[in-house]
């Protein structure tokens, strides 16, 4: 598992973005991630092409059961977070096994 401290590691090694410190890497990393999740908190749907599209979605209400008892409990509705892998990070991902 890669964690988003040796992310911030590998872009700072990228010869590419050799201008940038790892303080400003990770300003930048913390500000795509918390872009991300606030414009799919207000319902917009953030979508980067050939790789993922994450949306919010409406769960329903339901019953379901607790486990320890068998008791029938009443689920209530709830926002859920929807992520459809792109084409391109598919095919990367099949490619290298």
């Amino acid at each position: 598992m890669t964690n988003k401290a040796q992310l911030i590691q590998e872009l700072a090694s990228d010869p590419e973005l050799a201008g940038y410190s790892k303080t400003e890497l990770d300003k930048i990393v913390n500000k795509l991630i918390n872009t991300i999740m606030n414009k799919v908190a207000s319902g917009e749907e953030v979508s980067i092409i050939g790789v993922l599209n994450i949306k919010r979605k409406l769960r329903p209400a339901r019953t379901g059961r607790n486990p320890k008892n068998g008791e029938v409990i009443n689920i209530p509705e709830a926002y859920v977070v929807g992520v459809k892998i792109g084409a391109k990070f598919k095919k990367l991902v099949n490619e290298s096994k």
